[in-house]
């Protein structure tokens, strides 16, 4: 029975599926985007009683869409760097500033770059520079496969001294367009207890003022605060007004419920779950 859900304690609207690059790791398979009226209209009003973040595919192909995250107070936005290699970075430097948008987190894998048709090592670090150059926050994120998750340090180290504040590491999943990449790229259980000791060591080696390095997601209860918050504490809301368990969720799973034009949430699927691993890597039943 349908059901009205009063307040979520976070909420993502995801702003767009547009990107100007074609990773294969991507969980993104459809084409949405939000207009940006109305997604400024939905974020003030979602606001008001959660927290709400903006998220994107790659947002800066929209510059109107950067409205939302200044209704919300966002001073981050995740970009995978492309639109400040050209002339247009201009415009995309003065927007963002004006949004008041202080972090960018770019996009990097390291030694994956190849096998994840992700964008080029040295031109996420020239577009690293050159962000830092302009007065913003870099934070990267990284998705950890069998290519860069024994070169912890050295990637940490890459980061530390091109200025970065904080480096992030999330597990490979296989969602989306990454459902057609080689299932031997995620890590196995004992490769994954190896990445998270380096993850340790390097912890001790910078303090989190110097180099921040967070672990992000299910990485098979190696991890010891993870917890699947999937539909229980937050939703990912597309532009179509469906409401889904959470981001990763929107390409590969059926909406768990649906948005009202007045903000209210009508949630219409219940399911099972204890939150002691990814809800998405669980066996559907």
């Amino acid at each position: 029975m349908a059901f009205v859900d009063n307040t979520p304690k976070y909420i993502v609207l995801y702003s767009t599926s547009d990107c100007n690059h074609r990773c294969s790791h991507c969980f993104v398979d459809h084409n949405l985007t939000w207009a940006a009226d109305e997604l400024c209209r939905i974020a003030s009003i979602l606001s008001q009683k959660c927290l709400v973040h903006i998220n994107g595919a790659e947002p800066l192909l929209h510059l109107d869409l950067l409205q939302a995250y200044k209704v919300v107070g966002q001073k981050f936005i995740f970009t995978n760097g492309l639109v400040f290699t050209g002339e247009r970075r201009f415009a995309v430097i003065e927007e963002l500033k004006t949004c008041g948008i202080t972090d960018i987190r770019l996009s990097h894998h390291f030694q994956a770059v190849e096998s994840l048709n992700a964008v080029p090592q040295e031109t996420v670090e020239r577009v690293t520079r050159y962000l830092l150059s302009q007065g913003f926050n870099v934070h990267y994120n990284t998705t950890v496969t069998v290519d860069n998750y024994l070169f912890l340090d050295e990637n940490c180290e890459r980061a530390f001294k091109l200025g970065v504040n904080r480096i992030k590491f999330f597990p490979l999943l296989g969602l989306g367009r990454a459902k057609q990449i080689a299932p031997n790229l995620g890590l196995s259980p004992s490769q994954m207890k190896a990445f998270y000791e380096l993850v340790c060591l390097q912890r001790e080696k910078y303090s989190y003022d110097e180099l921040a390095i967070k672990v992000s997601g299910d990485f098979s209860g190696i991890s010891p605060r993870f917890k699947c918050n999937y539909g229980e504490h937050s939703y990912a809301i597309t532009p179509d007004m469906s409401v889904y368990g959470c981001v990763f969720a929107i390409s590969t799973h059926k909406p768990i419920g649906h948005l009202l034009n007045d903000g209210k949430i009508i949630i219409e699927h219940s399911f099972s779950h204890d939150g002691s691993r990814c809800f998405l890597n669980c066996p559907i039943t």
